[in-house]
């Protein structure tokens, strides 16, 4: 008998958790489940450029060959902070004995993500 009593607990709470998970799906038509349209509108970012400096510039001899040097601009951006760091910042690499020439501008992500940017 003690057997039976606990099987009928058993069935007892199933019997109820189903209960309680069918009254928890609610109505589909109900008004509280409706999804309000502002929490999938996607935020507008404004972004400025204004306040990027040059913090400093060098010059790299490779090989100790004059001919063959590259042109180092170090970037810092003021107007958005992150992490433990402080600001974003970037290094720009001019073609070698060419700082005005046209090149892609290619990109090395902290993490390993790669690509380029060509208006072409």
């Amino acid at each position: 008998m003690a057997n039976d009593n606990s099987q009928s607990k058993v069935i007892l709470v199933f019997i109820m958790f189903v209960f309680v998970s069918i009254i928890g799906l609610g109505n589909p038509d109900d008004s509280t489940n409706e999804l309000n349209e502002s929490e999938f509108e996607i935020p507008i970012v404004s972004r400025s450029t204004e306040l990027i400096a040059l913090e400093s510039e060098e010059t790299i001899i490779i090989r100790g060959n004059s001919n063959f040097q590259l042109d180092l601009d170090y970037y810092v951006n003021y107007a958005y902070e992150c992490g433990l760091s402080g600001y974003y910042t970037s290094l720009v690499i001019n073609p070698i004995n060419q700082p005005d020439a046209d090149a892609p501008l290619w990109v090395w992500l902290h993490g390993g993500g790669t690509g380029y940017w060509d208006e072409e």
